[in-house]
């Protein structure tokens, strides 16, 4: 085990593909956001913070996610930068896409983002009134949060969890330490679905979600 690795036992352990993979964005896309910029005189931390070497937590997993919404949403990099800088200054945490209270406060409007504080929504770029479209509800919903208001699991679809104490947060059948991908894998080895639910006493269907989970990120 290296050092980097032992840093984030617990925590999640992905590299760049693999974040790329779970949130359907480029490695090249991903690998960005793990860059710092710089905004005139001003450096802005990078929006992914990686440990020693190329490895990533199951907190910046997270955020790739919330990243990866808000780019697909039209919102430009520098705004998402802006974002995740106003949110970590009020949150003074380092991580803010991945904080409950983060993501309850943030909002885009076309490719504006919006924040909301002191009962009202404060414009990021342009002002007026529109139908704001709320980030992350549907994410709020699939992710368990610790009592530090950091996100502590996510299940992306019902049955199917990922959760940093269970394999290294890999994608995992709920309830198993069975991941998705080596259930894929015996497929592909040319083991039956059925087979294998028998050989691990799970329900058909269970199999069968995990290997629609694999199809879906594949697609």
């Amino acid at each position: 085990m290296t050092e980097q690795t032992a840093l984030l036992l617990g925590r999640g352990i992905y590299d760049l593909n693999e974040l790329a993979r779970l949130t359907g964005r480029s490695p090249d896309e991903v690998s960005g956001w793990a860059l710092p910029a710089t905004a005139g005189r001003h450096q802005r931390e990078a929006l992914l913070l990686p440990a020693e070497g190329r490895l990533f937590s199951f907190l910046d997993l997270v955020t790739a996610i919330v990243c990866a919404e808000l780019r697909g949403r039209g919102v430009p990099l520098g705004k998402v930068r802006d974002a995740r800088e106003h949110l970590a200054d009020r949150l003074h945490v380092d991580r803010p896409f991945a904080h409950k209270e983060g993501l309850r406060r943030l909002a885009t409007v076309g490719r504006d983002v919006y924040f909301y504080e002191d009962s009202d929504w404060v414009d990021a770029g342009k002002g007026g009134q529109a139908a704001f479209k709320i980030v992350v509800a549907p994410l709020i919903r699939r992710l368990k949060f610790g009592a530090d208001g950091m996100a502590a699991a996510w299940r992306p679809v019902d049955g199917i969890l990922l959760d940093p104490l269970v394999q290294a947060g890999a994608p995992c059948l709920e309830g198993t330490r069975v991941s998705t991908q080596f259930v894929l894998s015996l497929v592909e080895a040319g083991e039956a679905p059925e087979d294998i639910a028998d050989d691990y006493e799970l329900p058909l269907k269970t199999i069968k979600k995990a290997l629609d989970f694999e199809y879906t990120l594949a697609a």
